[in-house]
């Protein structure tokens, strides 16, 4: 309990500032596969509506696909505690393999790490929450992303912990903002980053059915510089002035799901 009460406390400011809806990283995946021919399906809320899908085809490697939609208004609170509402329609796919084993020191219990890339796309936009007049401020924005995931699972009675962390490289191909009030539009370029997902998850279990919690933070271990360029209504770019900047992507993790798995060996 002391972890997810460290998580939340750390996890409010991150929140606050981070959440601006241009960087959306997927919850981390759990099958807790533990022999082949395993069949896990998971379907869950968090940050839009989700879906996680692997297949143990032999006793140590699995293949894995998850994919997210959002299509709804998500509402967050600044870091002074201004109101805001972000309307969406994002989506991610992702896909990779797996390994995972069952080490003889207990403790462990059972350990997967997975391996994957990920295509997401963000199309936003923002405005003040109780403001008719508020202008509308827009985010679109395609990147990839490649991840190295760690899970450590164990299991007790109906119970089940989890601890994770995933290490990811984001490359954004396209990133444009701009207001609704305004003639041009502002790009940015070179613009990636380098984060660390810290999880904790909790698993009660019946029968062939888990009911998961999932919380965690997406923490930058970069912070990069990139060019600002000024998009006028004819197309026409050119470069800012002083449009250097430097930008970190963080982002909260959270996910309530339901979780199946199929063992088609029986």
């Amino acid at each position: 309990m002391k972890t997810i009460y460290f998580l939340l406390l750390i996890s409010l400011p991150i929140f606050s500032y981070g959440q601006s809806g241009d960087y959306i990283p997927n919850a981390l995946l759990l099958p807790v596969h533990s022999s082949k021919q395993q069949l896990h399906i998971s379907l869950g809320v968090g940050d839009g509506y989700n879906i996680n899908g692997s297949y143990s085809f032999t006793k140590h490697l699995a293949l894995f696909a998850a994919g997210t939609r959002h299509p709804g208004t998500a509402k967050r609170v600044g870091l002074f505690g201004d109101r805001f509402n972000i309307k969406k329609n994002d989506y991610a796919l992702t896909s990779g393999l797996g390994y995972f084993f069952t080490p003889n020191n207990e403790r462990f219990g059972i350990v997967e790490t997975y391996l994957g890339i990920g295509k997401f796309k963000v199309d936003n936009y923002r405005y003040s929450a109780g403001n008719a007049y508020s202008s509308l401020f827009f985010t679109q924005a395609n990147y990839w992303n490649i991840f190295w995931q760690l899970n450590t699972t164990k299991r007790k009675n109906k119970h089940e912990w989890s601890k994770a962390v995933r290490f990811a490289y984001s490359d954004y191909t396209h990133y444009l903002y701009y207001f609704d009030t305004d003639d041009y539009k502002t790009k940015y370029r070179n613009l990636w980053g380098f984060n660390v997902d810290p999880t904790i998850s909790y698993s009660y279990i019946l029968h062939q059915f888990k009911f998961n919690g999932q919380l965690g933070l997406s923490v930058p271990l970069s912070s990069v510089t990139v060019k600002e360029y000024q998009i006028n209504r004819f197309n026409e770019e050119r470069l800012l002035t002083n449009g250097i900047t430097k930008k970190s992507l963080f982002s909260l993790i959270a996910r309530i799901s339901i979780h199946y798995n199929l063992y088609l060996l029986n």
